[in-house]
């Protein structure tokens, strides 16, 4: 996939790129090259007409990569949304605060609805300027930027790896089946979210700092004590 992509820069730029990189024709040309090269690929780009497409809160999204299992339709949902993209007209240093904070908006409605997840995925495209991004709970981590045209492979493998990972890649949670309840509306947190077992058990999942004290030792310590009304540890790791 990524030599056949590749065939579509002629050495120094890209061939089709749009002369003004306005957000929509850049848009057609990244899904043109998503249909040309990456028709096997599991998962493909999509992008919202209007700020109501998203069933679970208004804002419209630039590109995104979602589940296969939710293809179809015009409704989306986060809690199927695997990567996520912004495009602006122009690399603007002035504007990237304003930028960055619009892709973390998106990112924090996937973990929103997607508690589990580990990190998640993200690029924006200012331009001919891209820059990848990795989200997880203690914040963002950058590949820097750099030129689409100067740095081709670097474009292509971004697109065929956002389209070809596994769910270990995406840190997808596969074997919890999620219902109604409290979400944190924020990327740096604890993001603990507790669910039923098959057997009638709580699994508590969270993110916490390694400063910190395990959670487990205190609740070993109260049930060696012979404490009252303390959860008690099955397991844990």
């Amino acid at each position: 996939m990524l030599k056949k992509v590749l065939t579509a820069h002629n050495g120094k730029k890209w061939k089709a790129f749009p002369k003004v990189p306005d957000e929509e024709p850049v848009r057609r040309w990244l899904q043109s090259l998503a249909k040309r090269f990456l028709k096997q690929a599991p998962y493909k780009f999509h992008t919202t007409k209007t700020a109501n497409q998203f069933q679970e809160r208004k804002g419209q999204v630039d590109l995104f990569l979602q589940r296969p299992a939710a293809e179809g339709g015009d409704k989306f949902s986060y809690k199927d949304v695997l990567v996520v993209g912004e495009l602006k007209k122009s690399y603007d240093t002035g504007r990237f605060k304003a930028n960055f904070l619009q892709l973390t908006r998106h990112v924090r409605s996937v973990f929103a609805d997607q508690p589990t997840r580990r990190f998640v995925h993200a690029f924006s495209l200012c331009g001919c300027k891209m820059e990848l991004w990795i989200f997880d709970r203690s914040g963002a981590y950058s590949s820097g930027t750099f030129d689409i045209h100067s740095e081709p492979k670097m474009l292509a493998r971004a697109l065929v790896g956002y389209a070809t990972m596994d769910d270990d890649t995406m840190e997808l949670d596969t074997f919890i089946e999620q219902q109604d309840g409290h979400c944190y509306k924020a990327i740096v947190c604890r993001g603990t979210t507790c669910y039923e077992t098959q057997d009638s058990h709580v699994a508590k999942f969270s993110w916490t700092s390694d400063k910190r004290k395990l959670e487990v030792e205190p609740l070993k310590q109260a049930e060696a004590m012979g404490a009252k009304g303390v959860a008690r540890v099955v397991a844990h790791r």
